[in-house]
């Protein structure tokens, strides 16, 4: 869900790592057996938590995406259901990227099991979601072990559209091959996926009558324009001044005064002057320039000379670069807290690029007595995603389709959380597009954590709590 040369535009928008070449997406299906293809391996477990055994059944396995009656694409899915009688909701989960596999989450946060910290060990997960939710981990086409048919470009699939419309299919045939028409469902997308898990709740609305109960948005991608620094475009600035504050902050790079401050308290003051005098000077309004550069590198501790040289502008990677001021060194992108020297990526992703994947794989062998002979892609590289429009100012923003889902089904609840520490979806952007969106349905949760909230142990237990108080308040 990561890349290392992250950047917004009208239309690329890319969080993913350990890229995979599209030239190597179109190679052939070695190793693969396509007999028995659609024959999921399934295996009987246990696990305890809060004082208690429970017994759940683990399936691996694909379903096949279907164009007209051929074959187009085989989708991964790893299912965890729990050995009950009760009429269990049932949560679809997948990552963003595009281009990202759902290990992540899987990996990291709700399955079963999650990756021990610094390692590519794994251990029983106290905070899995299995214990008020069924969970079905999806990779869409071209990653994870999902692959296109033989002889199919996964081009196709790399859209938008293209993408929401495969994953309903998928959906659908799950909840029919599984009799489970009758569960509540909820999807559960991060970053790029909250715009999927968006775009999904609406496909399999109004085209397979299929309601969607609740949507989990972790760190979520919901209105592109907020979140590029395009020539031009000025609304991210704005939104991403206190996130800039508390990362200084948390780098000791501010004046005693406001380092002294709750990081909350400085927040909500750079808000205050982002969306006042900061705002006039990005419309144009120079009246108070030297005075607004002042507070600008008062909140960021970026140099005012600089400051002035860009015209009041700092992008998230100039922040980055700039915030420490230390020769080489840089914060991450998803989690600012972290800082190095990686020149070919982000700092603070450079330790899971090899744990997650080692620790699935080792995973699915062992315990769950799944092998696969393709290569198991965490991410893939996509140069040109379709994101609606081939336009110049497009930008992906499903926000208004958030907007009417909410209107039109007054028991649909959606939960939106984030990390404060995160330069690549900020807890601003997050919140401006739920204020958009409006409704009480919606509520949020945000932590002192980066973009991958569930990476901290400490925040990890928190979302799981939150996210349990969620499903057990979806009847309300």
């Amino acid at each position: 869900m990561f890349t290392s040369s992250f950047r917004f535009t009208a239309r690329v928008f890319t969080l993913s790592f350990l890229a995979v070449p599209l030239s190597i997406l179109l190679s052939s299906w070695a190793g693969f057996k396509p007999g028995n293809s659609f024959v999921a391996k399934t295996s009987v477990h246990s696990i305890s938590f809060n004082n208690k055994q429970y017994i759940y059944n683990a399936a691996t396995g694909y379903l096949p995406i279907k164009n007209g009656n051929k074959l187009a694409a085989k989708i991964f899915y790893s299912a965890y259901t729990l050995n009950s009688q009760a009429n269990r909701p049932v949560t679809f989960v997948f990552n963003g990227g595009p281009g990202s596999a759902s290990i992540w989450l899987h990996m990291g946060a709700l399955a079963p099991v999650r990756v021990k910290s610094g390692n590519a060990a794994y251990s029983n997960n106290p905070q899995t979601w299995l214990g008020f939710t069924d969970l079905v981990f999806i990779d869409p086409v071209g990653t994870g072990y999902s692959r296109a048919a033989e002889g199919v470009n996964e081009n196709q699939f790399f859209g938008f559209n293209e993408d929401v419309n495969a994953i309903a299919n998928f959906v659908d045939q799950y909840l029919k091959g599984t009799n489970r028409g009758q569960s509540d469902i909820y999807l559960a997308g991060e970053s790029y996926g909250g715009a999927r898990a968006v775009g999904l709740a609406a496909e399999l609305q109004n085209n397979y009558k299929i309601k969607v109960t609740g949507l989990t948005l972790i760190s979520p991608a919901l209105n592109y324009q907020s979140l590029s620094f395009k020539a031009g475009k000025d609304d991210a600035y704005p939104l991403y001044l206190p996130t800039y504050a508390m990362i200084a902050q948390y780098h000791n790079r501010l004046t005693p005064k406001l380092q002294a401050l709750s990081p909350q308290a400085l927040a909500s003051k750079a808000k205050a002057f982002a969306n006042g005098t900061y705002l006039d000077l990005l419309n144009g309004d120079t009246t108070a320039l030297a005075h607004t550069l002042d507070t600008l590198s008062y909140f960021t501790g970026i140099d005012k000379t600089w400051l002035k040289q860009h015209n009041g502008r700092i992008t998230d990677h100039e922040f980055a670069r700039l915030v420490l001021n230390e020769g080489g060194s840089k914060t991450g992108i998803f989690d600012a807290r972290v800082a190095g020297t990686d020149k070919k990526g982000d700092p603070s992703e450079a330790a899971l690029r090899t744990i997650y994947p080692k620790a699935l794989t080792r995973y699915f062998k062992t315990e769950l007595k799944y092998v696969n002979e393709l290569p198991y892609r965490a991410t893939i590289s996509v140069a040109d995603w379709n994101f609606g429009s081939k336009k110049p100012d497009y930008y992906l923003n499903v926000v208004p389709t958030l907007k009417q889902l909410i209107q039109g089904n007054a028991a649909l609840k959606v939960h939106v959380v984030g990390g404060y520490y995160d330069l690549a979806t900020p807890v601003e952007t997050i919140k401006q597009a739920v204020a958009d969106a409006g409704g009480a349905q919606i509520s949020s949760n945000y932590y002192y954590a980066g973009h991958m909230i569930y990476t901290d142990d400490k925040v990890n237990a928190l979302f799981y709590a939150d996210s349990k108080t969620f499903y057990a308040n979806r009847k309300n």
